[in-house]
């Protein structure tokens, strides 16, 4: 088992299951003045989380989401063990073409986040990949606070269905700039410094479903501006991660139920 563990080190790098920040999922609402849109998922590999977007009036853009993990390796488990929390708000413009089919937009917005991780060390991790395995590093509690700083572009293709039995797609991209800094780092009880980093993070989303609830998909990664092995307990090299959820537009969902009920009067 101890020959495996660089292979294992390097799909944990690649899914990002072993660092201490978390990517999370980009905003991708498609939302018009008056409307809410209400999205939970489950995002892998870091957890679930829910999201939600509002247009008070015509170009403007109101977004909020959060997203937790916890590991469920119990705490005498060999294994690293992650857990999160963290949330992010943001303000934006979009603007609609082609009769409303495509949707354009900007954001821009601060995140905070807590992370604490459990298990062997990286920073003092060595490996012989082509002999024997070196003596097992020592582990180590890593527990921070961070804040991101991000801005955003959207677009996005909708279909517009003429009845409420029409399916219904959306379909986009995001790319995102990210700013992540420390405000807050200890390694076993002692101040560790506040690094930062910067990452861009591009996604593509899909959602099909009717004109009120919707099946949500999306993937994407995280990619760092610079990689440094001396701080990869804090920063992933590249992440991928994918999601999969519901997207719920209830101030559609009204509509359609008055509708209903005015058409059933007698």
């Amino acid at each position: 088992m101890k020959h495996c563990y660089p292979l294992l080190l390097l799909i944990c790098g690649l899914l990002n299951g072993c660092s201490m920040y978390t990517p999370l999922l980009p905003a991708t609402p498609v939302v018009n003045k008056g409307e809410v849109e209400l999205t939970g998922q489950i995002q892998s590999p870091f957890g679930s989380g829910g999201s939600v977007a509002y247009s008070p009036i015509h170009h403007v853009l109101l977004h909020a989401a959060y997203l937790g993990r916890k590991d469920s390796a119990p705490s005498d488990s060999n294994d690293v063990q992650l857990r999160s929390r963290q949330y992010e708000a943001a303000l934006g413009y979009y603007h609609t073409v082609a009769d409303g089919h495509w949707y354009l937009g900007a954001l821009a917005g601060y995140g905070q986040a807590w992370a604490l991780r459990r298990g062997r060390d990286p920073q003092v991790e060595r490996y012989n990949l082509l002999g024997p395995p070196l003596p097992t590093p020592p582990y180590a509690t890593y527990e921070g606070q961070y804040q991101r700083y991000f801005g955003q572009v959207v677009a996005a293709y909708q279909s517009t269905p003429t009845s409420p039995d029409d399916v219904q797609v959306q379909a986009g991209g995001v790319l995102r700039l990210t700013q992540a800094e420390f405000t807050q780092l200890i390694r076993n009880g002692q101040a560790f410094g506040q690094p930062r980093q910067q990452f861009f993070e591009p996604v593509g989303f899909v959602r099909v479903g009717g004109t009120w609830l919707l099946a949500h998909f999306a993937t994407g990664l995280s990619q760092p501006a610079a990689f440094s092995r001396a701080e990869r307990v804090l920063w992933p090299n590249t992440s991928l991660f994918a999601s999969v959820g519901l997207t719920l537009y209830p101030t559609t969902l009204y509509r359609e139920l008055h509708r209903q009920r005015t058409a059933s009067a007698p």
